[in-house]
Protein backbone atom coordinates (compact mmCIF):
# COMPACT_ATOMS: atom_id res chain seq x y z
CA UNK A 1 0.00 0.00 0.00
CA UNK A 2 2.88 2.35 0.71
CA UNK A 3 3.78 2.42 -3.00
CA UNK A 4 0.25 2.93 -4.30
CA UNK A 5 0.57 6.64 -5.08
CA UNK A 6 3.63 5.88 -7.21
CA UNK A 7 1.67 3.59 -9.53
CA UNK A 8 -1.89 4.90 -9.63
CA UNK A 9 -1.09 8.09 -11.65
CA UNK A 10 0.34 5.98 -14.47
CA UNK A 11 -2.63 3.63 -14.49
CA UNK A 12 -4.96 6.64 -14.63
CA UNK A 13 -2.82 8.70 -17.02
CA UNK A 14 -5.48 8.94 -19.73
CA UNK A 15 -8.32 10.10 -17.51
CA UNK A 16 -6.07 12.37 -15.42
CA UNK A 17 -4.62 14.03 -18.49
CA UNK A 18 -8.11 14.80 -19.80
CA UNK A 19 -9.68 15.80 -16.49
CA UNK A 20 -6.82 17.99 -15.26
CA UNK A 21 -5.96 19.26 -18.76
CA UNK A 22 -2.27 18.43 -18.41
CA UNK A 23 0.25 16.70 -20.68
CA UNK A 24 1.61 13.18 -20.29
CA UNK A 25 4.88 14.75 -19.26
CA UNK A 26 3.23 16.37 -16.26
CA UNK A 27 1.66 13.05 -15.28
CA UNK A 28 5.11 11.53 -15.49
CA UNK A 29 6.41 14.29 -13.23
CA UNK A 30 3.99 13.14 -10.53
CA UNK A 31 5.51 9.66 -10.66
CA UNK A 32 9.06 11.01 -10.79
CA UNK A 33 8.55 13.25 -7.77
CA UNK A 34 7.11 10.33 -5.84
CA UNK A 35 10.09 8.03 -6.32
CA UNK A 36 12.54 10.90 -6.04
CA UNK A 37 11.07 11.75 -2.64
CA UNK A 38 11.43 8.10 -1.65
CA UNK A 39 15.11 8.14 -2.52
CA UNK A 40 15.83 11.41 -0.73
CA UNK A 41 13.75 10.41 2.26
CA UNK A 42 15.41 7.03 2.74
CA UNK A 43 18.33 8.24 4.86
CA UNK A 44 16.27 10.31 7.35
CA UNK A 45 13.76 7.44 7.39
CA UNK A 46 16.47 5.23 8.86
CA UNK A 47 17.10 7.75 11.62
CA UNK A 48 13.39 8.07 12.38
CA UNK A 49 13.09 4.30 12.65
CA UNK A 50 16.03 4.21 15.05
CA UNK A 51 14.35 6.78 17.23
CA UNK A 52 10.66 5.84 17.11
CA UNK A 53 10.62 2.14 16.23
CA UNK A 54 9.25 0.12 13.33
CA UNK A 55 5.61 0.06 14.43
CA UNK A 56 5.14 3.81 14.72
CA UNK A 57 7.11 4.64 11.57
CA UNK A 58 5.27 2.07 9.41
CA UNK A 59 1.93 3.31 10.75
CA UNK A 60 2.89 6.90 9.94
CA UNK A 61 3.69 5.76 6.39
CA UNK A 62 0.17 4.43 5.94
CA UNK A 63 -1.38 7.56 7.44
CA UNK A 64 0.62 9.72 5.03
CA UNK A 65 -0.64 7.64 2.11
CA UNK A 66 -4.21 7.92 3.39
CA UNK A 67 -3.96 11.66 4.01
CA UNK A 68 -2.35 12.37 0.64
CA UNK A 69 -4.96 10.28 -1.19
CA UNK A 70 -7.94 11.94 0.43
CA UNK A 71 -6.55 15.46 -0.07
CA UNK A 72 -5.85 14.78 -3.75
CA UNK A 73 -9.42 13.55 -4.17
CA UNK A 74 -10.93 16.54 -2.34
CA UNK A 75 -8.95 19.37 -3.95
CA UNK A 76 -8.94 17.79 -7.42
CA UNK A 77 -5.99 19.81 -8.77
CA UNK A 78 -2.66 19.07 -10.38
CA UNK A 79 -0.85 21.06 -7.68
CA UNK A 80 -2.32 18.80 -5.01
CA UNK A 81 -1.18 15.75 -6.96
CA UNK A 82 2.38 17.13 -6.81
CA UNK A 83 2.15 17.77 -3.08
CA UNK A 84 0.54 14.40 -2.42
CA UNK A 85 3.17 12.63 -4.49
CA UNK A 86 5.95 14.34 -2.52
CA UNK A 87 4.42 13.46 0.84
CA UNK A 88 3.51 9.94 -0.25
CA UNK A 89 7.02 9.32 -1.57
CA UNK A 90 8.53 10.38 1.74
CA UNK A 91 6.08 8.06 3.45
CA UNK A 92 7.13 5.15 1.25
CA UNK A 93 10.71 5.64 2.45
CA UNK A 94 9.46 5.28 6.03
CA UNK A 95 7.60 2.11 5.10
CA UNK A 96 10.61 0.52 3.43
CA UNK A 97 12.90 1.15 6.38
CA UNK A 98 10.49 0.21 9.14
CA UNK A 99 9.32 -3.06 7.60
CA UNK A 100 12.91 -4.09 6.95
CA UNK A 101 13.71 -3.44 10.60
CA UNK A 102 10.80 -5.62 11.63
CA UNK A 103 11.88 -8.43 9.31
CA UNK A 104 15.48 -8.15 10.48
CA UNK A 105 14.43 -8.76 14.07
CA UNK A 106 11.63 -11.26 13.56
CA UNK A 107 13.12 -13.56 10.89
CA UNK A 108 16.24 -15.74 11.37
CA UNK A 109 19.19 -14.90 9.14
CA UNK A 110 18.92 -18.07 7.07
CA UNK A 111 15.35 -17.20 6.07
CA UNK A 112 15.76 -13.46 5.72
CA UNK A 113 16.27 -13.41 1.95
CA UNK A 114 13.01 -15.27 1.49
CA UNK A 115 11.22 -12.93 3.89
CA UNK A 116 12.57 -9.84 2.11
CA UNK A 117 11.51 -11.24 -1.26
CA UNK A 118 8.01 -12.03 -0.02
CA UNK A 119 7.75 -8.46 1.27
CA UNK A 120 9.05 -7.07 -2.02
CA UNK A 121 6.56 -9.15 -3.99
CA UNK A 122 3.81 -7.24 -2.19
CA UNK A 123 4.55 -4.21 -4.39
CA UNK A 124 3.77 -5.91 -7.72
CA UNK A 125 0.83 -7.64 -6.02
CA UNK A 126 -0.58 -4.25 -5.02
CA UNK A 127 0.13 -2.96 -8.53
CA UNK A 128 -1.62 -6.01 -10.02
CA UNK A 129 -4.82 -5.17 -8.16
CA UNK A 130 -4.54 -1.45 -8.91
CA UNK A 131 -3.83 -2.00 -12.61
CA UNK A 132 -6.77 -4.37 -12.93
CA UNK A 133 -9.31 -2.22 -11.09
CA UNK A 134 -8.24 1.45 -11.08
CA UNK A 135 -8.70 2.25 -14.82
CA UNK A 136 -12.10 0.56 -14.88
CA UNK A 137 -13.23 2.20 -11.62
CA UNK A 138 -12.05 5.63 -12.79
CA UNK A 139 -14.11 5.34 -15.96
CA UNK A 140 -17.15 3.83 -14.26
CA UNK A 141 -17.18 6.20 -11.26
CA UNK A 142 -14.32 8.73 -11.09
CA UNK A 143 -10.63 8.81 -10.32
CA UNK A 144 -11.42 10.77 -7.16
CA UNK A 145 -13.33 7.77 -5.79
CA UNK A 146 -10.37 5.56 -6.59
CA UNK A 147 -8.24 7.82 -4.37
CA UNK A 148 -10.86 7.79 -1.60
CA UNK A 149 -10.88 4.00 -1.66
CA UNK A 150 -7.08 4.00 -1.56
CA UNK A 151 -7.22 6.26 1.51
CA UNK A 152 -9.66 3.92 3.28
CA UNK A 153 -7.49 0.86 2.63
CA UNK A 154 -4.36 2.72 3.76
CA UNK A 155 -6.11 3.83 6.96
CA UNK A 156 -7.16 0.26 7.75
CA UNK A 157 -3.62 -0.89 7.04
CA UNK A 158 -2.27 1.73 9.45
CA UNK A 159 -4.44 0.34 12.24
CA UNK A 160 -3.44 -3.26 11.50
CA UNK A 161 0.21 -2.24 11.30
CA UNK A 162 0.12 -0.57 14.69
CA UNK A 163 -1.62 -3.56 16.25
CA UNK A 164 0.46 -6.39 14.81
CA UNK A 165 3.91 -5.07 13.83
CA UNK A 166 6.63 -5.41 16.46
CA UNK A 167 8.15 -2.17 17.75
CA UNK A 168 11.73 -3.06 16.85
CA UNK A 169 14.64 -0.68 16.43
CA UNK A 170 18.06 -1.17 14.95
CA UNK A 171 21.12 -2.32 16.83
CA UNK A 172 22.63 1.15 16.50
CA UNK A 173 20.76 2.11 19.66
CA UNK A 174 22.39 -0.67 21.67
CA UNK A 175 25.80 0.96 21.65
CA UNK A 176 27.45 -1.41 19.19
CA UNK A 177 30.17 0.14 17.07
CA UNK A 178 29.18 1.02 13.49
CA UNK A 179 30.81 -1.01 10.73
CA UNK A 180 31.95 0.57 7.50
CA UNK A 181 30.48 -0.42 4.18
CA UNK A 182 32.82 -2.12 1.69
CA UNK A 183 34.39 0.27 -0.78
CA UNK A 184 32.38 -1.02 -3.77
CA UNK A 185 29.04 -0.73 -2.04
CA UNK A 186 28.05 2.21 -4.23
CA UNK A 187 27.17 -0.36 -6.91
CA UNK A 188 24.05 -1.10 -4.87
CA UNK A 189 22.80 2.42 -5.50
CA UNK A 190 23.70 2.31 -9.18
CA UNK A 191 21.96 -1.05 -9.64
CA UNK A 192 18.84 0.21 -7.87
CA UNK A 193 18.77 3.37 -9.99
CA UNK A 194 19.05 1.39 -13.22
CA UNK A 195 16.42 -1.11 -12.11
CA UNK A 196 13.83 1.52 -11.28
CA UNK A 197 14.76 3.71 -14.25
CA UNK A 198 14.37 0.78 -16.61
CA UNK A 199 11.20 -0.71 -15.19
CA UNK A 200 9.09 2.25 -14.07
CA UNK A 201 8.23 3.52 -17.58
CA UNK A 202 6.77 0.09 -18.32
CA UNK A 203 4.73 0.17 -15.13
CA UNK A 204 3.54 3.75 -15.63
CA UNK A 205 2.64 3.91 -19.30
CA UNK A 206 1.53 0.47 -20.49
CA UNK A 207 -2.11 1.00 -19.52
CA UNK A 208 -2.42 4.41 -21.20
CA UNK A 209 -0.53 3.14 -24.28
CA UNK A 210 -2.96 0.27 -24.71
CA UNK A 211 -5.91 2.63 -24.22
CA UNK A 212 -4.81 5.36 -26.60
CA UNK A 213 -2.62 3.70 -29.23
CA UNK A 214 -4.43 0.38 -29.56
CA UNK A 215 -7.93 1.60 -28.56
CA UNK A 216 -8.21 -1.08 -25.91
CA UNK A 217 -10.89 -0.64 -23.24
CA UNK A 218 -9.67 0.58 -19.87
CA UNK A 219 -10.65 -2.67 -18.19
CA UNK A 220 -8.74 -4.76 -20.75
CA UNK A 221 -5.68 -2.49 -20.59
CA UNK A 222 -5.57 -2.72 -16.82
CA UNK A 223 -6.08 -6.49 -16.95
CA UNK A 224 -3.14 -6.94 -19.31
CA UNK A 225 -0.93 -4.85 -17.04
CA UNK A 226 -2.15 -6.87 -14.06
CA UNK A 227 -0.96 -10.05 -15.75
CA UNK A 228 2.47 -8.49 -16.23
CA UNK A 229 2.66 -7.65 -12.53
CA UNK A 230 1.52 -11.14 -11.60
CA UNK A 231 4.40 -12.60 -13.59
CA UNK A 232 6.81 -10.21 -11.87
CA UNK A 233 5.54 -11.12 -8.40
CA UNK A 234 5.77 -14.83 -9.20
CA UNK A 235 9.32 -14.39 -10.49
CA UNK A 236 10.38 -12.58 -7.32
CA UNK A 237 9.00 -15.33 -5.10
CA UNK A 238 10.32 -18.24 -7.15
CA UNK A 239 13.70 -16.53 -7.44
CA UNK A 240 13.91 -16.18 -3.68
CA UNK A 241 13.07 -19.87 -3.20
CA UNK A 242 15.83 -20.82 -5.64
CA UNK A 243 18.24 -18.53 -3.85
CA UNK A 244 17.47 -19.99 -0.42
CA UNK A 245 17.88 -23.55 -1.64
CA UNK A 246 21.17 -22.81 -3.41
CA UNK A 247 23.10 -21.13 -0.58
CA UNK A 248 25.52 -23.61 0.95
CA UNK A 249 27.01 -21.45 3.68
CA UNK A 250 26.76 -17.85 4.80
CA UNK A 251 28.99 -15.67 6.91
CA UNK A 252 27.53 -12.20 6.69
CA UNK A 253 25.61 -9.77 8.84
CA UNK A 254 23.50 -7.48 6.73
CA UNK A 255 21.56 -5.17 9.02
CA UNK A 256 18.33 -4.88 7.01
CA UNK A 257 17.01 -2.19 9.29
CA UNK A 258 18.99 0.32 7.24
CA UNK A 259 17.93 -1.06 3.88
CA UNK A 260 15.52 1.35 2.31
CA UNK A 261 15.26 2.05 -1.39
CA UNK A 262 14.05 -0.61 -3.86
CA UNK A 263 16.73 -2.39 -5.87
CA UNK A 264 18.38 -5.66 -6.76
CA UNK A 265 19.89 -7.81 -4.07
CA UNK A 266 23.62 -8.01 -4.58
CA UNK A 267 26.15 -9.97 -2.63
CA UNK A 268 29.41 -8.46 -1.46
CA UNK A 269 31.89 -11.26 -2.00
CA UNK A 270 35.50 -10.52 -1.20
CA UNK A 271 34.90 -6.82 -1.79
CA UNK A 272 33.13 -7.29 -5.14
CA UNK A 273 29.47 -7.08 -6.07
CA UNK A 274 27.70 -9.79 -8.03
CA UNK A 275 24.03 -10.02 -8.88
CA UNK A 276 21.60 -12.41 -7.28
CA UNK A 277 18.27 -13.85 -8.42
CA UNK A 278 16.40 -12.20 -5.57
CA UNK A 279 15.40 -8.53 -5.46
CA UNK A 280 16.15 -6.70 -2.27
CA UNK A 281 16.42 -3.07 -1.22
CA UNK A 282 19.69 -1.23 -1.10
CA UNK A 283 21.28 0.21 2.01
CA UNK A 284 20.97 3.86 2.81
CA UNK A 285 23.40 4.42 5.64
CA UNK A 286 27.04 3.76 6.26
CA UNK A 287 26.35 1.66 9.34
CA UNK A 288 24.42 -1.13 7.70
CA UNK A 289 26.74 -4.04 7.02
CA UNK A 290 28.51 -6.32 9.44
CA UNK A 291 31.81 -8.11 8.60
CA UNK A 292 31.53 -8.94 4.93
CA UNK A 293 32.26 -12.35 3.58
CA UNK A 294 29.94 -14.68 1.74
CA UNK A 295 30.42 -18.19 0.54
CA UNK A 296 27.64 -18.67 -1.96
CA UNK A 297 26.98 -21.25 -4.58
CA UNK A 298 24.24 -20.27 -6.98
CA UNK A 299 23.34 -22.65 -9.75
Amino acid sequence: MGASLGFIPGFLATVLSEDLDVSRGKIGLIVGIYFGATGIGSIPAGRFTDKFGARKVASINMLLVAGSSILIAIFDTYAMWIIGSLVGGMGYALGNTSTNVAIGHAVPLERRTLAMSVKTSGVPLMATIAAALAPWAANYWSWQRVLVFNALVASATAVLTYVFLSDDRSESNTGSAPIRLPKDFYWFGIAAFLLIGGSQPLYSWTVSYLEESLNAPASLSGGIMALVFEVIASSIFSGSMHHVSSITSTNIGFAPEYITAPGQLAHVISGKITSSPSPMPIASRAKCVAPVQLEVEVA
